[in-house]
């Protein structure tokens, strides 16, 4: 399932060039996204003030994350040579459910 998103900064002055970010929520990606929201629910039952997680991953940017909440995730990085984040728009937890069940295209 190929989603649009929209791209917020933390530099009110420029976004990097990105307004939107085109995500592909496969079958994976959206496993991985539940149990680490499956993972947070559990934390939150021992520390009631455990709001979101941050998953660091290594890719073509200068820091990837998977922004982790309860009833979502968004997606966030540092554009390469800057010194601020981009963050896509949640994705809800229905639709990484629907994406698990989602057939493949062929």
């Amino acid at each position: 399932m190929r989603v649009a998103l929209r791209v917020s900064s933390s530099y009110e002055h420029w976004d990097g060039g990105c307004e939107f970010a085109l995500v592909e929520v496969t079958p994976e990606l959206a496993a991985l996204a539940l149990r680490r929201i499956a993972a947070l629910g559990a934390q939150k039952s021992v520390d009631p003030d455990s709001f979101q997680v941050l998953y660091y991953q290594i890719a073509a940017v200068e820091c990837q994350q998977m922004v982790v909440r309860l009833d979502s995730i968004a997606l966030s990085a540092i554009p390469k040579h800057a010194s601020f984040y981009v963050q896509t728009a949640e994705i809800p937890l229905a639709m990484l459910e629907a994406a698990i069940v989602q057939p493949a295209r062929g």
